[in-house]
């Protein structure tokens, strides 16, 4: 018997067209690999690594799901602050251009340690913090460049190319796993199933 050990894995999916945004989006999501109805598409990420800030997901051709405070349903970015300690936005960027690194920037926002932040690319250019932010472009969905920039866009935190896009259907990173072995492969076992919720400590 092995035991497999995964990192987090981030969902793909498609989302209802009765969500809307109230104000910024904050997550913290579950560490459980959840695939919903729809394509699940792979994309390898050009990142530095032990990035602390990075991007996780994006939608480039949204159509009635995930709305804006204004009714609106654009395109969005994911962020994930992957440090221990909370992190201040202020000065970073965002581009879908390689020769303009700093082509839309973050306000003074802090993004608490294991929690994602949404960005909408809607091109309406919100930088204000406290409420829904708004990059100045949008994404294309025939595919194209994206970029997470350190203050003053000299250094790329992460870089992607990332392929056509499906309508309503996110486009997120694969994470790797590991399986270490706890058990020979004849060894007997036993397996405890509780008969209530208790897992056996009431």
């Amino acid at each position: 018997m092995s035991r497999t050990q995964r990192q987090p894995d981030h969902a793909l999916v498609s989302l209802p067209a009765t969500t809307q945004s109230p104000g910024p989006i904050l997550r913290i999501r579950s560490m459980r690999r959840i695939v919903f109805a729809g394509m699940v598409l792979a994309l390898t990420w050009a990142q530095v690594a032990n990035a602390a800030i990075r991007i996780t997901e994006l939608l480039a051709e949204n159509d009635g799901g995930l709305r804006d405070s204004e009714g609106d349903s654009p395109d969005w970015i994911e962020l994930f602050n992957d440090s221990p300690a909370p992190m201040n936005l202020g000065g970073w960027h965002l581009t879908d251009a390689p020769g303009n690194p700093t082509k839309w920037t973050f306000p003074a926002t802090n993004l608490a340690a294991g929690v994602h932040m949404l960005v909408f690319a809607s091109g309406k250019d919100r930088a204000m913090a406290g409420v829904e932010l708004h990059t100045n472009f949008q994404l294309d969905s025939s595919g194209g460049y994206l970029a997470l920039m350190q203050p003053g866009g000299a250094i790329a935190e992460q870089a992607l190319i990332y392929p056509a896009q499906r309508r309503n259907v996110s486009f997120g990173v694969t994470r790797q796993s590991t399986s270490t072995q706890v058990l020979a492969p004849v060894a007997n076992a036993r397996v405890y199933v509780p008969s209530n919720n208790s897992l056996g400590l009431a």
